[in-house]
């Protein structure tokens, strides 16, 4: 190692990092797009910077250092034992066109125990420090992919020393300046450089393999959850100066096989593998693409691991008390399937939701009437139309959807012949969108529609925005990384407090702090009265849902990334008024008003709330037979009650059923309502065939299903 710049190693070598074996048989190709920026890895980073090697031993043995004059023994250092530590500093990873570069400075040093054996000297042993710094490391590699088999040729590995920046430290040895410069000659040509070739050698194994980790931490391979199986192959890679662009050819299909409440003959249908995901744009520091053929492979995965069957039996759901005004003690049954695979709708460009729509949904109903002699059943073939939203699960670190709405556009019915209880289609209608689609809604759980993102890696992630387009869906995800070296608590704090009184389920806002974690991924454990009911609540307003009248004890602890959790919670007593103010209608048309204008007189009442603080208002319409909303009266029917309880109702239709809905809210933000219904008829010839047929029979179950809907809070 002569001068002041030595190159250590050029090497022209294709080391061929073989991350997958082919491209899986039924997945859809470039069904998933990546754009990792630039400026996200510095957190990833730390995967390359985990693997380098810190520490290495000292070689031990005997070396000559000076020959002495014939009659004298040489002088000989021997190394009896010592560690060299080693410390990387501002590694940096580049990108450039087709290529990543990792550029980065070394630090040594060496701390042993030596012997000498000096030319007429007595011998003598004593401890040594001797350090390298400035040692400057690069690295360039150009991967490629084909076949979803990822290839990562390291083409060039440059360390580059500088003589001068060694230094010696001997303490107690007593030894001329000769040998001296002996010891830092041997320590520079020997110790140096083997090191320089251990770090080499770490290189060409470690900065394949970050590659091959951010690139497969992306998309885990080979994930599992919520029954379904994930797997994404890279089969595509582009690299310029901003960003790393990877495309996967990726499948779901169930993890358990299918469930049994779907057909035997039924399997996943062939996706359009011609439409692949677009490009991402530059919007972030993740940037996901998901085509519509993945995304419904992914529906129908589900669909036939069971996702889209319900039982009310398996979910202890008893709804015959809905049916209480018209059977009282009834007890209804129910239960739900997809019978054909569904397909999905992706929204209009900018949209957040998507549509699962079915042709095929099979609903079984079983209504028993006390002292019937036998249960009314039903079956009946309807649509479904799912209407969900994207979002990102934190705690999977997944993107899924979650279904909010659930109707049933299409109908018909086939009942038994000796049911005791004969239900109109526009009855069964009413069941279907007021009880069984709620209910259904209400318990289908969230689909994934990714594998976890990062999850073998020391980042968390959150969704920064999402859109859904005809043709793909796309998310733009924040990243953070996980410092694992962090031990400070974070400070828990309330920006907002729940009403008082509160509903029973209600929210109030958090803005806790920390030394390392960005409030956005801040996450808080609630418990209510003691019992965990939140484990990792992410974002700034949390949700206290389900909870009865009275006072509950809530306590809020803040928790950062490393999982430090704030010794000094916050505890709050929250207040809840689980009661429905009630509606009464005093005074009202009875069957028939002969007149276009009519008035109705109602009073509302409060087990909190003074009944001068309730507000009331109304709504008018008229009553369809077939389960559709109620049709507007006039324009400006909602309105204000009067102060003494009247409401007057002007141009009312002819011949027409009209429903009015009272409406009273509470300080809590509860709401009940009462409704009545009468026909209207001018001319004093009433069209009866409009009456007492199938209208006022259907009029009469609808009134009693919508009857303990006046406990539905909003």
């Amino acid at each position: 190692m002569k001068g002041t710049t030595a190159i250590l190693g050029l090497l022209a070598v294709s080391l061929p990092h073989v991350a997958h074996a082919t491209c899986p048989s039924g997945a859809i190709p470039q069904a998933l797009k990546a754009r990792l920026d630039a400026q996200a890895l510095p957190l990833v980073t730390g995967l390359l910077v985990d693997n380098l090697p810190t520490q290495m031993d000292m070689p031990l043995g005997s070396y000559v250092l000076a020959e002495c004059p014939d009659g004298f023994d040489d002088n000989i250092l021997t190394i009896k034992s010592g560690t060299i530590d080693m410390l990387f500093s501002d590694l940096t990873v580049t990108l450039v066109n087709g290529a990543l570069e990792v550029d980065g400075i070394l630090d040594a040093t060496a701390n042993g125990d030596m012997a000498f054996q000096l030319c007429a000297m007595p011998d003598t042993e004593c401890p040594g420090k001797l350090t390298t710094t400035n040692i400057k490391i690069h690295g360039r590699m150009e991967p490629t992919v084909a076949a979803c088999v990822t290839a990562m040729p390291l083409t060039v590995v440059e360390i580059t020393v500088d003589p001068y920046a060694t230094t010696m430290q001997l303490n107690g040895c007593g030894l001329y300046d000769e040998i001296t410069q002996g010891v830092y000659d041997w320590y520079r040509d020997t110790v140096v450089e083997m090191l320089v070739t251990q770090v080499e050698a770490a290189l060409r194994d470690e900065l394949p393999l970050f590659l091959a980790d951010t690139i497969d931490g992306l998309l885990a391979d080979g994930f599992e959850m919520y029954g379904l199986r994930f797997a994404a192959l890279p089969d595509g890679i582009s690299i310029d100066k901003n960003a790393i662009e990877v495309s996967f050819t990726a499948n779901v299909t169930p993890a358990a096989g299918q469930a049994a409440c779907v057909p035997a003959e039924a399997s996943l249908p062939e996706e359009n593998a011609s439409v692949r995901a677009p490009t991402p744009p530059a919007d972030g520091l993740l940037t996901m693409t998901m085509s519509q053929p993945f995304v419904q492979r992914g529906v129908r995965a589900a669909w036939l691991s069971g996702w889209l069957c319900f039982n009310t039996v398996d979910y202890s759901l008893d709804l015959g008390e809905y049916l209480d005004p018209i059977a009282p003690g009834a007890m209804l049954r129910a239960a739900l399937a997809v019978t054909e695979p569904p397909t999905v709708n992706l929204g209009q460009s900018g949209d957040a939701y998507v549509q699962v729509s079915s042709e095929a949904l099979s609903v079984e109903v079983n209504i028993e009437v006390p002292g019937a002699a036998a249960p009314a059943q039903m079956l009946a073939l309807a649509s479904a139309e799912l209407a969900g939203e994207v979002r990102l699960d934190q705690a999977l670190q997944a993107l899924t959807l979650e279904i909010l709405d659930v109707t049933s556009p299409g109908l018909s019915l086939q009942a038994s012949e000796d049911a005791n209880l004969v239900f109109s289609e526009g009855t069964l209608r009413g069941i279907m969108d007021k009880l069984l689609m709620p209910a259904f809604a209400a318990n289908i759980g969230p689909l994934p529609l990714t594998s976890g993102l990062f999850v073998t890696a020391p980042v968390a992630v959150r969704l920064d925005h999402m859109a859904v387009f005809p043709s793909h869906v796309q998310a733009s995800i924040d990243m953070c990384a996980i410092d694992h070296t962090d031990r400070v608590s974070p400070s828990t704090l309330i920006s907002r407090l729940p009403p008082s009184p509160a509903r029973a389920s209600s929210t109030f806002m958090v803005a806790s702090t920390d030394d390392r974690t960005p409030n956005d991924f801040m996450r808080h454990r609630v418990l209510v009265d003691g019992q965990l009911v939140q484990a990792f609540a992410s974002g700034d307003v949390i949700a206290l849902d389900n909870l009865s009248g009275g006072d509950h004890q809530v306590r809020v602890i803040a928790i950062d990334l490393n999982d430090n959790e704030d010794p000094t919670p916050v505890e709050l007593t929250v207040h809840v008024d689980a009661v429905l103010p009630v509606v009464t209608v005093l005074e009202a048309p009875y069957g028939v008003s002969r007149a276009a204008t009519t008035t109705l007189k109602v009073a509302a009442v409060d087990d909190e709330t003074p009944a001068s603080q309730l507000q009331l208002w109304f709504t008018a319409g008229v009553w369809h037979d077939d389960g559709s909303p109620d049709g507007s009266v006039i324009a400006g029917s909602v309105g204000d009650v009067a102060a003494d309880g009247s409401i007057e109702l002007t141009s009312l239709p002819e011949n027409k059923i009209v429903r009015v809905t009272v409406f009273a809210m509470d300080a809590a933000g509860n709401v009940g309502s009462s409704s009545a219904s009468f026909g209207v008829d001018h001319d004093a010839t009433f069209n009866c065939q409009a009456v007492s047929g199938g209208q006022l029979s259907g009029l009469v179950v609808l009134l009693g299903l919508l009857r303990l809907r006046r406990g539905h809070r909003r």
